[in-house]
């Protein structure tokens, strides 16, 4: 490429990357978990509280840095989601630095392909921790790999950050160092080189610091919940028991939701995987006589990186399919190893031919576009697609303005009293957080207070005894797949 072609076109994939994340945020209603995430969010932002509680909830860092844009756009889903976007911003921004280690052609394909990504995209726009997962992970990637080539103790550190984050936001970080321990072993056994600078105690002790202190500062509260770091040790265990109870999914469910979502990734992954790893193997032969010979080693070998990536990849597909626990969210972990791969193969398909590698560059992005429009925008809370996991029904907006106009009409605006007898309710405190005369019941209370009830079809018999008199029905509306919600007024 030429001097000013690779900013320029790196620019251009993340103004791309910008559009497909930031456009009309609200258009799809808040899943259940973004609304339990936006209510701990709201808690934070107007009480300045938050403790972990390590058995039903990831980690801090989600709302800690989405707080500075509350403060500045308000408690808005665009404030949430915002936070998400820049995410995935960053994350095909660390993809496009990764010139070094995937070739500059391989690094802006690379960049491209997640910009477009469908699985990516749709995720981006979703306030859970997945994206701050992946963002986080691949930082910490990019920091040892640039410590490996300019052996500047500074990149310990800043994967000590990154490393830190990304345990304050996940329980399952454990899951990506063992599969990075691993891929980065197995690499370095199949490819000879250089050997590999080692860091002074001092580096060690820094990077090990910054982790520590990074984990500790997030999970503590910044020091006003000191429980929060008992917390982050037991929750191993307790996610560890989770794993094997809840959202039990067929062990090949997540390449399932990559292929239906994400088609043209797969392809190009997968294509990157077999040009990195058949050549590796068919070379280990040689290898092992060069070793037994005494022999210089032989270099047909891919190089290091590419082949940790690869076989990472792997692993990461493999752990996450070996667990019971499966959420189509969890397949974003596999979808950006595999962008970097299809960068891999466009560099390599390139070595040899130039024009195609541009056909399958454009092929791949061309076909993630068609993809991603359909899904990701003009219909992402269609529950026959593979990321929208229980999803919101589109129609949740009915209710909220059925709601919003019963208030203003009544004149008592946000004071309107509104009793949930519902079980099922997220993402409604998120949605009406304004309405402090909102009750979530769960179940049918003793007493119902006059005002607006929402209930579920099957307890009207009991609220009509409870209440004297069966209320008045203002309308039925779907909450999400299986669950239809009654709204009533009690006079």
């Amino acid at each position: 490429m030429k001097r000013l072609a690779y900013p320029t076109l790196s620019l251009l994939v993340l103004l791309v990357a910008a559009a497909l994340r930031f456009h009309d945020m609200p258009a799809r209603p808040f899943h259940h978990d973004e609304g339990v995430n936006g209510f701990f969010l709201q808690r934070l932002h107007d009480y300045g509280e938050y403790k972990y509680d390590p058995a039903n909830y990831h980690g801090p860092t989600l709302y800690y840095l989405a707080l500075p844009l509350t403060r500045v756009l308000g408690l808005r889903d665009e404030a949430l989601r915002g936070l998400s976007a820049i995410a995935g911003l960053a994350t095909v921004l660390i993809a496009l630095s990764l010139r070094g280690a995937l070739g500059r052609t391989g690094a802006l394909a690379a960049g491209a392909l997640l910009a477009v990504s469908n699985c990516a995209v749709y995720y981006s726009r979703y306030f859970i921790h997945e994206s701050l997962v992946v963002v986080f992970g691949l930082a910490a990637a990019a920091a040892a790999l640039r410590y490996l080539r300019t052996g500047h103790a500074a990149w310990v550190a800043s994967c000590g950050l990154a490393l830190g984050l990304l345990i304050a936001t996940k329980e399952t970080t454990i899951v990506h160092a063992a599969v990075a321990v691993i891929a980065a072993g197995m690499a370095i056994a199949l490819r000879p080189g250089r050997a590999l600078p080692r860091p002074s105690a001092v580096s060690w002790g820094t990077g090990a610091g910054v982790l520590l202190g990074v984990a500790a500062v997030f999970y503590s509260s910044f020091g006003q919940n000191p429980d929060g770091l008992k917390g982050a040790l037991e929750t191993l265990a307790i996610w560890a028991r989770t794993g094997r109870e809840a959202h039990v999914n067929p062990w090949y469910q997540h390449a399932l939701w990559l292929w239906e979502g994400d088609p043209a990734l797969v392809v190009a992954g997968a294509l990157g995987l077999l040009l990195v790893l058949v050549p590796a193997v068919l070379a280990m032969p040689a290898r092992f006589r060069a070793l037994r010979g005494g022999a210089p080693l032989v270099e047909a070998f891919p190089g290091r990186t590419a082949v940790a990536l690869a076989l990472g990849t792997i692993g990461i597909l493999c752990a996450y399919s070996l667990v019971a626990y499966k959420t189509p969210w969890l397949a974003l972990n596999v979808a950006v190893p595999l962008a970097l791969l299809g960068g891999v193969a466009v560099e390599r398909v390139g070595e040899r031919s130039r024009v195609a590698a541009a056909l399958l560059l454009a092929a791949a992005l061309g076909f993630s576009l068609h993809t991603t429009r359909e899904q990701s925008f003009e219909r992402p809370a269609d529950e026959t697609l593979p990321w929208a996991y229980a999803h919101t029904d589109p129609r949740y907006p009915d209710l909220v303005s059925t709601i919003e106009n019963f208030a203003t009409r009544s004149g008592k605006g946000t004071s309107q009293a509104l009793t949930v007898t519902s079980p099922d309710y997220w993402p409604l405190p998120w949605t009406l957080h304004r309405y402090p005369a909102v009750g979530y019941w769960g179940k049918v209370p003793e007493s119902i207070p006059s005002g607006l009830v929402l209930a579920l079809p099957g307890q009207l018999e009991e609220i009509a005894r409870v209440a004297g008199a069966p209320p008045r029905e203002i309308g039925r509306f779907p909450l999400r797949p299986g669950v239809e919600l009654v709204l009533l007024e009690r006079p």
